[in-house]
């Protein structure tokens, strides 16, 4: 294995070098700062890459274990940078283009405190980001479609919660670790008081496996009510969308093993908090409705276990913490009198599509068409 590994070694130095010459030289500036991470991070492995062959303790015999090792990690991550980064730079195009302005529009907006991240619309997974690469990753016909777009927001979320040692974001970490230290106090505690009521092969466990998942669950009910209260209605009305168009379990509780997202009914319900906090109290309602038609097409009911896992108390503190954490950021709030551009379009397009669905389509082409125009001639 050690002339493989020196083989091996030698042709991963090559692929890094390769990908380097992949990256566009005539890249828009919205993709440079995302160009310049993938060529350090590249240039950094494939150092490392060249320590594994002349480090003279990667010459020994018993080291050779380590130096695997070592070689397993960084071609994972070379790998990550090949399939994200690199991928998103080769393939930019005016789609992304457009995303990528659509995004600082919402940055100056509602006064997000770091740098965009890139947009590319190359994701096989609905939205999600990577932080690492401040990427931002949807679906390939996003551009030309709105409904679905206020989960920008909640991707905008996720750095302000992974984003380590950056005093302008402070103020939303220690809120989300209020609510952390809450979840899991409640969770401790309620574990506590029912174990003497049950016996050995019960489900008590399910306990620990809650208070795993609430380290994630906290995070995705920032991300979901920062959307909500930057955004408004249109967010909440884009949850019930997705929910209807992809299914799922809204009263799904974990009993053996973490989840990374809570039930989508928990997180409507924290939203529906949020809107009445914002002063959208009809809004609510009327989501509330369509929430409520949507469980029933599915025979949806919630469990003892659902009840347990997501109690009113702790749904409602959720909702007040995060909006104290995002007020001390400096992001503009949403009421019912904000008047922004996109702010104003993503609410638009649900009221027209509550007003008319057989008609909206005609009436979000041309609104697309008038989104692209806006965002082509005002770049600030």
């Amino acid at each position: 294995m050690t002339s493989y590994l020196i083989g091996a070694i030698n042709q991963q130095i090559s692929r890094g070098e390769g990908l380097i010459k992949r990256i566009p030289p005539n890249l828009s500036r919205e993709f440079h700062l995302l160009a310049q991470s993938c060529q350090d991070r590249l240039l950094g492995a494939n150092e490392n890459l060249r320590q594994l062959l002349t480090e003279p303790r990667f010459q020994i015999e018993r080291n050779q274990p380590e130096r695997l090792r070592m070689f397993h990690r960084l071609v994972g991550e070379m790998v990550h940078l090949e399939t994200v980064g690199i991928a998103a730079l080769e393939r930019a195009n005016s789609s992304d283009e457009i995303l990528n302005k659509l995004v600082e529009k919402i940055r100056q907006e509602i006064k997000y405190p770091l740098l965009p991240p890139v947009v590319t619309s190359l994701s096989q997974e609905y939205f999600h980001i990577f932080p690492d690469l401040n990427l931002l990753c949807v679906p390939l016909a996003e551009s030309d479609y709105l409904l679905h777009l206020p989960d920008i927001y909640h991707e905008l979320a996720h750095p302000l919660a992974t984003t380590k040692r950056d005093p302008r974001i402070r103020p939303f970490q220690v809120s989300l670790g209020v609510v952390i230290r809450t979840a899991i106090e409640y969770v401790n505690e309620r574990h506590n008081n029912e174990r003497p009521k049950r016996g050995p092969n019960d489900l008590k466990d399910i306990w620990l496996v809650w208070e795993k998942c609430w380290l994630q669950w906290s995070v995705e009910f920032f991300c979901d009510l920062f959307g909500i209260y930057t955004l408004g209605p249109a967010y909440i009305w884009a949850h019930i969308n997705l929910c209807a168009k992809y299914g799922g379990r809204p009263f799904d509780v974990p009993h053996y093993l973490p989840n990374s997202h809570p039930a989508d009914d928990a997180r409507f319900r924290v939203m529906v908090i949020a809107l009445e906090n914002l002063g959208f109290s009809q809004e609510a309602k009327s989501a509330a409705k369509e929430w409520k038609n949507l469980l029933k097409l599915t025979s949806s009911t919630p469990t003892p276990e659902y009840h347990k896992c997501y109690p009113d108390s702790l749904i409602s503190h959720i909702a007040t913490q995060a909006k104290l954490g995002i007020v001390a950021l400096g992001c503009r709030i949403a009421s019912p009198s904000t008047n922004d551009f996109v702010h104003t379009l993503f609410n638009e397009a649900w009221n027209n599509f509550w007003k008319d669905p057989c008609n909206y389509n005609d009436w979000e082409t041309n609104a697309i068409s008038s989104l692209k125009a806006h965002l082509s001639s005002n770049t600030k």
